[in-house]
């Protein structure tokens, strides 16, 4: 089984533990692989831990701690997973104005806004029209109402348009909706903007330029590949998923990050290293929109955290409200005393 519940809810992640424990008990062997050390614990009766292909650790899961594990799996010490910062509230300057907007499928009609520098947290169950919201907001999705970027309003329905504004998208499924597998490093890394890097005069690309810029921010993002030519497919999750958030970098620079389940399928190096990427371009004065299946990830990032169910924001918390009992009986529709 390889990642089962990446994209499942927390009822039927119990469901499938329960479907394991009745298989090994009829002498069925289970290869499992999960980056969540809480899994591990749960149903695990050994552990291996693998890096770079190879193996680094065999053993019984009561041998070894999660610090351990998660230290052989970066191949260094991982102090906090989580960036520190301060938590004082942005300044109230509107990067992005949502009014009245519904996403076809849905019901709800919902307006909020995103300010500089801040991280607005998504939260509800799978199907409550979180990544259906923010592809509408990008483009990719009919929808209807108004959407304005730094003060200019918005064509909906063209993703070109999107990008144009400054608004910059890492889809939930990389491998289908982020990437072109088939294609080289480099070319993933130019695909938002190829005009950016072609001349005007022949059409084709500035290869120098952009083989520069790429290797550059390759380098600062700590990317691990062996040549600018080599396919993406071959790359690691973690890997593929810094391409996603650096082309937008490279390519342009965007005012609004969306970013839909940034970290699923990814090891814990990678997952520190995106979480502080993300807290660095909230300081830097970027927005972000933060969708997310992981609690922790929007307990310890986000400023704000909309809540949905059925397509529609039921409630927002900030910071001082924010838990996770909470998070989840508002998305479940459970009335909160």
């Amino acid at each position: 089984m390889d990642e089962p519940t990446s994209s499942l809810s927390e009822h039927e992640i119990q469901r499938l533990f329960r479907a394991i424990s009745l298989l090994k008990k009829k002498g069925v062997t289970i290869l499992y692989t999960t980056h969540k050390m809480e899994e591990i614990a749960a149903i695990a009766d050994h552990v291996a831990v693998l890096r770079d292909g190879i193996l680094i650790r065999h053993c019984r899961v009561g041998e070894t701690d999660e610090h351990q594990i998660i230290t052989d799996m970066v191949g260094r010490e991982v102090e906090d997973l989580f960036p520190h910062r301060d938590w004082s509230p942005p300044v109230e300057v509107p990067v992005l104005q949502v009014s009245d907007f519904q996403v076809r499928g849905f019901r709800g009609k919902n307006s909020f806004q995103v300010n500089r520098g801040e991280i607005v947290g998504l939260a509800g169950l799978i199907g409550a029209g979180r990544s259906e919201m923010l592809e509408g907001i990008a483009g990719i999705r009919r929808s209807t109402g108004q959407i304005k970027v730094n003060g200019q309003s918005l064509r909906l329905g063209r993703p070109s348009a999107a990008i144009r504004a400054g608004i910059a998208m890492v889809p939930e499924e990389r491998k289908s909706a982020g990437l072109v597998l088939s294609m080289s490093v480099l070319d993933n890394m130019t695909l938002p903007r190829v005009d950016s890097y072609s001349s005007v005069a022949t059409g084709f690309l500035r290869e120098r330029q952009s083989r520069q810029n790429a290797q550059e921010l390759l380098k600062t993002m700590r990317v691990r590949y062996s040549r600018l030519g080599q396919q993406v497919a071959h790359l690691s999750g973690g890997n593929q998923q810094k391409i996603v958030l650096a082309r937008w970098l490279m390519s342009q620079n965007p005012t609004l990050f969306i970013l839909d389940e940034p970290t699923r399928g990814i090891d814990v190096g990678a997952k520190a290293e995106i979480y502080k990427l993300i807290v660095d371009l909230a300081d830097d004065g970027l927005a972000v929109l933060l969708a997310s299946s992981d609690m922790n990830e929007l307990m310890n990032l986000s400023h704000r955290v909309l809540v949905f169910r059925h397509g529609a924001i039921v409630a927002e918390l900030d910071r001082e409200n924010l838990d996770q009992e909470t998070v989840l009986r508002l998305a479940m529709g459970i009335l909160v005393n």
